[in-house]
């Protein structure tokens, strides 16, 4: 009894160990904390018109916007809690453009100088200038080893920069014609503004600390934006994709 005791500690033991130095090992594999990542965005943006008690109707019928273009670039810094939930706090730079083609002023140009014989019509280009500092979380779908999904939400601080407009006349004969009276600076009746954004991400993994990463969002800004002088009770949104590059630091395992 005595041997078949010693023979079953002998052959015990190692597995013992075995099963100890892979909790150890496990153990010690800890999921990153810090990530950082640079980015860049194309995006579209319109503006939606609102009505409350004090908004003239005739706008109603006059007043006409499009969307136009944006882009924007960025840093961004990260932690992981866990493999799926992250904390992403930034800050990004970039210009999007609102097109009006009714009910603004424009300074009369001639159109014989232009081999024209009248003015058809006319669009307004407002453009934004400005910088926000989002704050988001996000939580990953790891599919496989190398690639993930991940839906993400979050807020906006928006600071305006600069706001301009630039105005295009269209003549009978096919000539664009412009006025310098007509370009200049507007007010900055919006310095600070809020919005909330939504995307839903995409991050394949490039190498063991990078990863390229396809964010197509959401965003709404919940304050109004002045765009016309007697009409002021608009809501800028925009739509469109960041695309970028992450770098885990201290990488480890995914």
């Amino acid at each position: 009894m005595k041997y078949l005791f010693f023979l079953l500690l002998i052959f015990s033991c190692p597995g013992f160990l075995l099963a100890q130095k892979g909790k150890k090992k496990a153990a010690g594999e800890q999921y990153p904390g810090w990530f950082a990542s640079g980015y860049f965005a194309f995006q579209n943006s319109n503006v939606r018109v609102r009505e409350d008690e004090n908004w003239n109707m005739i706008y109603k019928s006059v007043t006409f916007f499009q969307g136009g273009s944006g882009r924007a670039g960025g840093v961004q810094a990260g932690y992981g809690f866990n493999p799926k939930l992250d904390l992403l706090l930034g800050a990004s730079f970039g210009k999007q453009s609102i097109v009006q083609t009714s009910n603004f002023p424009i300074s009369f140009i001639d159109p014989t100088q232009y081999g024209a014989t009248e003015q058809i019509g006319a669009h307004r280009f407002v453009t934004i200038h400005s910088l926000e500092v989002p704050i988001e979380a996000r939580y990953k779908f790891l599919i496989g080893r190398a690639f993930s999904v991940y839906p993400s939400l979050g807020g906006l601080l928006v600071f305006t920069t600069h706001k301009k407009q630039d105005v295009e006349a269209y003549l009978d004969n096919g000539a664009v014609a412009t006025h310098p009276a007509n370009d200049f600076s507007l007010a900055n009746d919006r310095p600070f503004n809020v919005a909330i954004q939504a995307k839903l991400g995409f991050r394949l993994q490039l190498a063991k600390p990078l990863f390229i990463k396809v964010e197509p969002f959401y965003k709404w800004y919940l304050a109004k934006e002045q765009l016309l002088t007697e009409f002021a009770n608009t809501n800028l949104r925009s739509f469109g994709v960041w695309v970028g590059m992450e770098y885990v630091l201290g990488f480890q395992q995914l």
